[in-house]
């Protein structure tokens, strides 16, 4: 089963970056069909909208060099994003016409990086890379802060030291829009996760709240 990625001028290659991951997310997870139903929701676009706008603004914590375009700061951080975090060799083999000829700023840069990878407490991305990625595809906007702290520490793996306010802290910068900005719309979070085990793995389901639920 594969979903299509939807052609849209306003994807620039970090939200690009972030809907693959997206929709590979819910392929492995079985949600795919279930993310289609949800984009009908009242209010969704708003919500998208602000997931485009807190991908522009997201730091990705990446060296910040001059570059000709923003298409191309894009892919210079999606670049040192995979080198910091993912397979050094792919990020440069996927990068080749990115990076030649660049000079001893960019060379200095990408050591800087490669010796960060050794710094243990900084292994993992921000709070805030992990509710860009799940806020639409893993229905974040839709959950509670509870359930948001429950995937996070559950599935995504992140320390579990996550607290709700440490949620609401983090979202606020980004701009994104969740479930409680349409109140009138929205009595309660429209989605909720439910935890089960299937033999010895761990497994969740995400569903729709229904009126007259409990």
């Amino acid at each position: 089963m594969s979903l299509r990625l939807e052609k849209s001028p306003r994807l620039s290659p970090k939200q690009a970056c972030f809907e693959v991951a997206g929709q590979q997310f819910l392929i492995q997870t079985g949600h795919a069909a279930f993310f289609m139903e949800s984009k009908k929701l009242r209010h969704y676009p708003e919500v998208q909208a602000s997931w485009e706008g807190a991908v522009r603004v997201l730091d990705l914590g990446t060296p910040k060099l001059r570059t000709n375009s923003a298409a191309e700061q894009g892919q210079f951080e999606l670049f040192f994003v995979e080198l910091r975090h993912g397979d050094p060799a792919s990020a440069f083999s996927k990068n080749v016409s990115l990076i030649q000829d660049r000079g001893e700023d960019f060379w200095n840069a990408v050591g800087r990086v490669l010796v960060t990878r050794q710094i243990p407490h900084n292994a993992k991305p921000p709070l805030s890379n992990y509710l860009v990625c799940g806020w639409l595809h893993s229905f974040f906007w839709g959950l509670s802060n509870e359930d948001r702290v429950l995937l996070l520490c559950r599935v995504y793996g992140v320390s579990t030291n996550i607290s709700e306010s440490t949620i609401r802290r983090a979202i606020k910068p980004l701009g994104l829009k969740d479930w409680s900005d349409f109140r009138q719309t929205y009595l309660r979070p429209p989605f909720s996760v439910t935890l089960f085990r299937e033999r010895e793995h761990e497994m969740f389901q995400i569903s729709l709240y229904r009126p007259g639920q409990s």
